[in-house]
């Protein structure tokens, strides 16, 4: 199973570089590249309970340990470290504990947001994060 990933991370790498050298990174590739990270954290960390914030902050600095000098995975792994933890935390608890690489990532800012996800978010009792840049 490692292979496959190794090769999903040197082709998101190849498409962030030749993004790069023409424009800012597509939502695209800030969706793909913060999947890959959440899909790793998922993997460390099967579910998340009210007392395991910090459990979930080192789960999160050794998947991103992976991508130190690769971006965007090294920016979007600075946001979410920086920004982002104590709410996706928050998030995270209120889905029941679950990790979900997709639905968090749209939480996130990263993805696309489904039509009707603010509601969902106030139906959480969740706060909004800040848009990434």
């Amino acid at each position: 199973m490692l292979v496959p990933r190794a090769l999903l991370i040197f082709a998101l790498a190849a498409a962030v570089l030749a993004d790069s050298a023409t424009e800012p990174w597509t939502q695209e590739t800030k969706c793909n590249c913060c999947k890959v990270v959440m899909g790793d954290v998922k993997t460390i960390v099967i579910s998340i309970t009210g007392k395991l914030e910090p459990v979930f902050q080192k789960a999160i600095q050794a998947a991103c340990r992976r991508y130190v000098m690769i971006e965007p995975f090294e920016k979007i792994c600075e946001y979410i470290g920086e920004t982002l933890l104590h709410p996706l935390f928050e998030w995270i608890l209120k889905k029941e504990g679950e990790i979900d690489p997709e639905f968090d990532c749209q939480y996130m800012k990263f993805c696309p947001r489904p039509k009707g996800f603010e509601v969902f978010l106030r139906m959480l009792k969740v706060a909004d994060v800040p848009d990434f840049h």
